[in-house]
């Protein structure tokens, strides 16, 4: 409203001025002094000093690495150097270190010239520190052979145990990845170029792994071991780029080995007599009856680790430009990985006889697969826009299916191969198609509608559904009724139908037909309840909406709010999930009243709500002959379990140059909370109470003042304050005896109260 009066005024008083501007030229003559330099332009930067952290804890230095109270080197750095734009040489490198004092510390070196060449050299640690309070009465913890202490007291339960509490040793679950290597550019003509990239990673340390004695026949007894972490894993990928106005290309080839020093964990069965007496375990003296008479030999175990194994992938992405409103891209790759590690001996227990070998020397495994992307996006009109979509992707199982007769857990007579001890490997194939077709029409320049639908079709084998279809609809709505408003919705509804539920499908195929041909297919062969399904593959109806609105109602000040609505619906499962609802909330606000003050404020909730339910059988009533015609369920057994998870988070922030370019301050805090409610319901005559919440706070506080000594030094301070508290029922009070058939490691919920100071000097040249 005011622009053009502004112009002609200064137009008129440049007119009347500009005489007497030529005069005042003649009579005053200003001398020029020396031009000022222009401010040094500073590209690299080093920051140096020292650190204390006051907390003992491995929550707190999950993966920083700030996992122990004490003082430590603050670094990092970013040097660069580059040739002016001026300049005949094109040559560059860079320098660069993160967290240099620290487990989570990162280096990475460049050199190159531009237009020609460029090579890397990198290496990235991280680690994680997962908790330090475990207990356990095994020797070598951590190793592949772990033994218990010579005064053992074995017993078929661990209250019985006489001296597991005094045998408990300290154990740490911690792993630490490092990764190094490098790789290199060339353009070696026009628009051609040439990558390569090697990087070997070493993953060491200790995780959990839960092994089983005893067999299927009632409880199993088990414990929590330690398993050692020695892996090395080699990645390479060359790849061939062609970058043209019209069409581009690439043709990759990737390489992934992984390298596993242990090839089992071998263990002693703590609820065996290490002298070599029988437990007893018949009726007649009170104990397990004879599903359990397998402890009797069980002296030790052994399990698996993770094999070696090798993948490789070919793949092409390119993209073509049909016309100016018009184009067409694509990404085709094809995979195999094989796993041809020897096998295991059937048991490590010499007690046993092993009449039938293992029908080959090792598994064999080759999966291949595909993946095929082709898009289409285009603008036929200049109101109109299109895009396209089709999705072809493929696991092709092809390792050799064989039966393996097995000794159950080491503990076990091995079976015959007509009885349910021999089972035949699962091979998965699956097979996907999706397509998906977009169009947007911009009703005016401040809105635009768009619509769309999606197809998919999976085909299984050897699963409770053989294949499923999906069928999904979308509108969505974008709108800028002013320079102050804009936003957009977005709805969508999806249905999933599957074919016939074979709810023992995977055991029908699992088990020899010699087994198969002595079950009554009306009340044998079923490893869960008939009715109940399987949430990924049963039938579903989901809804969604999400929306976005942004206002901004001055320069300095703007809002924003964002959410997301979806329901799923399983009304075609009698037993099992039932419904699922989850919500998403964001409010966002950021402020910048002055140049020199900036802040923002963000809270958010999301909330996640599940439905499931189940049905209590006896033995006897759990297949009755009419199960499939007449239904399973009398009166009352229903129940069901509602779990509902609530996560607040909310952040808030300030940066304030309280002194133009000498002091600076900078302020961040989160506060976040999570609870889950698991709450039963149903048949009162059922035993079943409500369970403890689940609750995680946190509260984290980083403030930051740096002062500026001279143009390219500063001073700057550190600080940040995190409280932490967790409650888990399944871990808090429950010590390694807890469980009757389980040896627990005895870890509790994490709790901390951190402070963590620095000093650092930032050098600028």
């Amino acid at each position: 409203m005011r622009a053009k009066p502004r112009i002609v005024y200064t137009a008129i008083c440049a007119v009347c001025l500009f005489p007497f501007a030529g005069q005042a030229q003649e009579e005053f003559v200003l001398e020029e002094g020396p031009a000022k330099p222009p401010a040094p332009v500073y590209t690299s930067e080093m920051e140096l000093g020292v650190g204390y952290s006051s907390e003992d804890s491995f929550k707190f230095g999950e993966y920083s690495g700030l996992e122990e109270e004490g003082p430590y080197f603050f670094g990092n750095l970013t040097v660069r150097k580059a040739s002016a734009y001026d300049d005949d040489s094109t040559e560059y490198w860079e320098l660069t270190g993160t967290n240099l004092g620290l487990d989570s510390r990162n280096v990475r070196g460049e050199y190159g010239r531009q237009g020609l060449f460029g090579i890397y050299l990198d290496y990235d640690q991280i680690p994680h520190f997962q908790f330090e309070d475990g207990r356990t009465p095994f020797l070598g913890a951590g190793t592949s052979d772990q033994t218990l202490p010579a005064d053992w007291v074995g017993a078929t339960s661990t209250v019985d145990m006489t001296n597991l509490i005094a045998s408990l040793r300290d154990v740490e679950i911690e792993t630490d990845r490092k990764k190094f290597g490098g790789g290199i550019s060339w353009l070696f003509a026009e628009n051609w170029s040439l990558t390569g990239n090697y990087h070997h990673e070493i993953k060491d340390g200790r995780e959990t792994l839960a092994a089983v004695f005893g067999t299927n026949g009632g409880n199993p007894r088990s414990q929590i071991l330690v398993q050692p972490i020695n892996y090395d894993f080699d990645e390479f990928d060359v790849s061939l780029s062609y970058t043209g106005k019209t069409a581009q290309a690439a043709l990759t080839y990737h390489l992934s080995l992984f390298d596993n020093d242990d090839d089992a964990l071998t263990f002693d069965n703590p609820y065996n007599d290490p002298g070599g007496n029988a437990w007893c375990f018949t009726p007649t003296c009170g104990g397990f009856g004879n599903s359990f008479a397998s402890f009797i030999n069980g002296g030790r175990g052994s399990i698996s680790l993770p094999p070696e194994n090798e993948a490789h992938q070919i793949s092409f992405s390119g993209g073509y430009n049909l016309n100016s409103t018009a184009r067409l891209t694509a990404n085709v790759s094809y995979g195999r990985m094989n796993q041809d590690e020897d096998f295991l001996p059937m048991t490590v227990n010499p007690n046993f006889v092993v009449p039938f070998d293992l029908p080959q020397t090792d598994l064999d495994g080759q999966i291949d697969t595909w993946y095929v992307n082709l898009g289409l996006s285009a603008r036929p009109w200049r109101k109109l826009d299109i895009r396209a979509q089709y999705v072809y992707d493929e696991r092709d199982n092809d390792t050799p299916r064989d039966v393996y007769v097995r000794l159950p857990n080491d503990s076990g007579d091995q079976g015959t191969p007509d009885d349910e001890l021999a089972r035949i490997n699962r091979t998965y194939d699956l097979k996907k198609h999706q397509f998906q077709l977009d169009a947007g029409y911009r009703m005016t320049p401040a809105s635009k509608l768009s619509v769309g639908y999606e197809y998919e079709h999976k085909d299984r084998n050897l699963s409770e559904v053989a294949n499923t279809d999906e069928h999904t609809g979308k509108v969505k709505l974008w709108a800028s009724p002013g320079a102050l408003l804009s936003g957009w919705v977005e709805y969508a509804r999806s249905t999933r139908d599957g074919s016939t539920y074979v709810s023992n499908q995977a055991f029908l195929v699992s088990v020899t037909p010699e087994f198969l041909a002595t079950l009554d297919p009306a009340t044998e062969g079923y490893e869960n309840d008939p009715l109940l399904r399987k949430f990924h593959l049963a039938d579903r109806d989901r809804d969604r909406v999400d929306a976005t609105v942004n206002f901004t109602p001055n320069d300095s000040l703007t809002f924003s709010v964002s959410g997301r609505y979806a329901k799923d619906d399983y009304d075609d499962s009698e037993l099992g999930l039932q419904e699922g609802k989850s919500s998403s909330v964001t409010f966002d606000a950021n402020y910048t009243p002055t140049k020199d003050i900036s802040a923002y404020a963000f809270f958010t909730r999301d909330d996640f709500k599940y439905e499931q339910r189940g049905f209590q059988r006896s033995l006897t009533e759990l297949f009755p002959g009419a199960v499939r015609d007449t239904g399973p369920f009398g009166t009352n057994g229903f129940w069901t379990m509602d779990i509902d998870d609530d996560i607040y988070t909310v952040g808030t922030g300030l940066e304030w140059s309280a002194i133009e370019n000498k002091l600076n301050f900078k302020l961040d805090y989160t506060y976040s909370r999570a609870v889950t409610n698991t709450i039963p319901d149903g048949d009162p005559n059922l035993l079943f109470r409500e369970l403890p919440e689940l609750t995680m706070t946190l509260h984290s506080v980083g403030l930051t003042g740096e002062y500026q000594i001279r143009e390219n030094l500063g001073l700057r301070l550190h600080y940040l304050y995190e409280y932490y508290k967790s409650k888990d029922f399944a871990l808090d009070n429950v010590v390694p005896n807890t469980l009757a058939n389980v040896i627990l490691l005895g870890n509790d919920s994490q709790d901390y109260s951190a402070h963590v100071v620095g000093i650092t000097l930032v050098y600028g040249f």
